[in-house]
């Protein structure tokens, strides 16, 4: 509707994964590459996990990577994870082309394996790779990951005859966290997380797909953009979403140059996949109105149980069930939060809200670490964190000694560079090796230069994590930042 009005040859913000249309940020290059060493000779066998939150370009990537796979590679794709075992075997037989055993009340998955493991010798054979891709991984039931994880037992006497990419939700890694999943675990190879875009990359994001489109340059004033990426949090679909709206409302109005007025207007149509973010202001002020009324209401929501659909969460004890001396000390530590890390919510919203809302990035350098960990590991921070409860969220100051066995998902504020992922595994060679090789320096007197997170790395990593108590996986993650944070720079954790 609006194209000849901004003299645009097409849609500049559809949400089909257009590899044409992508915005490559620092960390989408570092995520690539990932995809990139999965697919190439790179990888090794085993699994490499891609996650992200929704809407952060985890598909697109995927399917730029795809467009640039190595010679003598072949993919199987599998967009629909919601599968037993032996739909797995059968969807990547068909993807693969192998020819499938005839239809049968059989529900053994050894033919598969067997004809699946022939082709990979062929194709070992013919010095080609093969690799499965899993898209929305998250999903995966828990006897199939362990069906994949049984894949990777395919090999010869030197090589691994199959590489696993799993892309998904940050409810990924919680999964791969359990107990029971720790065999596959430690087959990771590779891990990054795909975080939200900041300020700037979010108006370059804007910027550079209206070039593609063949639009003028200044078509969204910078307050506009600005105004987008406050209530996108730099997601790149919402993005995507707020910048479409605000061209329709553009044009509706007449006008030639995207404005806040026009955000804001677009926000309002959105209603209610986002809410503008002027409208938290405007709810405040009619809560307060309402009295006592609206406290009782806010209470209810903020403390509700959570969904029965996700994660089992750990109850607090009675000991440390909260009152309202526990109440007052939780809203004042939200708002030393929200003035410390300017984040973009109201002091008056619940632990809960902001669990839920922290963004990834906060400032440049200011995150937001999210994980589950043990009770007795989560006292130790010397720093305030929500710990999530099944009456919502309260602060780690409420724990109590005898609840130090117990796990709780938490959320904690980490100072982090911004070119540092919070997660990776081996092989990993970002800027975030020489941080973390610099940080270990301060504590066991190695060597602070590393280019990549290979094996005597992980290795010098396991030896610190088990002489703090935590779980020497190898793996960097929320907790290994903050107590490391904590032990070789206190000021990163303030």
């Amino acid at each position: 509707m609006y194209l000849a009005h901004f003299q645009l040859a097409e849609k500049p913000f559809s949400i089909t994964p257009d590899p044409r249309f992508v915005y490559l940020s620092e960390r989408h290059k570092d995520a690539l590459a990932h995809l990139l060493y999965g697919l190439g000779q790179g990888g090794s066998g085993g699994f490499v996990v891609l996650t992200g939150e929704v809407g952060t370009g985890k598909t697109t990537l995927c399917r730029l990577a795809l467009e640039q796979l190595p010679e003598g590679c072949e993919v199987a794709l599998i967009l629909n994870p919601q599968i037993d075992p032996k739909e797995l075997l059968e969807s990547i037989c068909q993807e693969l082309r192998i020819e499938l055993p005839e239809a049968s009340q059989d529900t053994r998955t050894k033919p598969l394996i067997d004809r699946l493991n022939v082709h990979l010798l062929r194709r070992y054979e013919q010095q080609k790779r093969v690799v499965v891709i899993i898209d929305e991984a998250q999903n995966l039931p828990r006897d199939t990951l362990e069906q994949l994880r049984l894949l990777t037992n395919l090999e010869t006497a030197t090589h691994k005859l199959l590489q696993i990419i799993l892309l998904g939700q940050p409810e990924l890694n919680v999964l791969l966290a359990r107990d029971d999943l720790r065999q596959l675990a430690q087959r990771i190879t590779a891990r990054f997380h795909l975080g939200a875009l900041n300020r700037t990359e979010t108006a370059s994001f804007i910027a550079h797909r209206l070039r593609v489109a063949g639009a003028r340059e200044g078509l969204f004033d910078a307050a506009a953009a600005n105004l987008i990426y406050r209530h996108s949090r730099g997601i790149p679909r919402v993005i995507s979403l707020c910048a479409d709206h605000a061209l329709l409302a553009t044009y509706t109005d007449g006008a030639r140059t995207v404005s806040t007025v026009h955000v804001r207007q677009a926000l309002r149509e959105m209603h209610p996949l986002g809410k503008p973010v002027s409208a938290a202001r405007t709810v405040l002020f009619a809560a307060l109105a309402l009295g006592l009324g609206a406290v009782v209401a806010w209470r209810f929501l903020a403390y509700a149980p959570r969904p029965a659909t996700q994660t089992p969460i750990v109850q607090i004890s009675q000991a440390a069930a909260p009152n309202a001396a526990a109440a007052d000390s939780s809203t004042t530590a939200l708002a030393r939060w929200r003035t410390d890390a300017a984040l973009p919510i109201e002091v008056s919203d619940s632990a809960q809200s902001l669990a839920l809302h922290c963004p990834d990035r906060i400032t440049t350098e200011l995150r937001c670490a999210k994980g589950r960990e043990v009770a007795a590991r989560l006292r130790r921070l010397s720093r305030p964190v929500l710990l999530q409860t099944d009456q919502g969220f309260r602060l780690s100051s409420e724990l109590q000694p005898a609840q130090d066995d117990l796990k709780f998902d938490f959320v904690a504020l980490l100072r982090l560079p911004a070119d540092v992922p919070i997660i990776f595994s081996a092989g990993y060679s970002g800027p975030g090796v020489s941080y973390l090789a610099q940080r270990l320096a301060r504590v066991d007197q190695g060597p602070e230069s590393q280019r990549i997170f290979g094996p005597r790395m992980q290795e010098r990593l396991r030896r610190w994590q088990q002489a703090n108590g935590m779980q020497a996986d190898g793996i960097v993650g929320p907790m290994t930042w903050l107590l490391l944070a904590q032990t070789a720079d206190p000021a990163a954790v303030n």
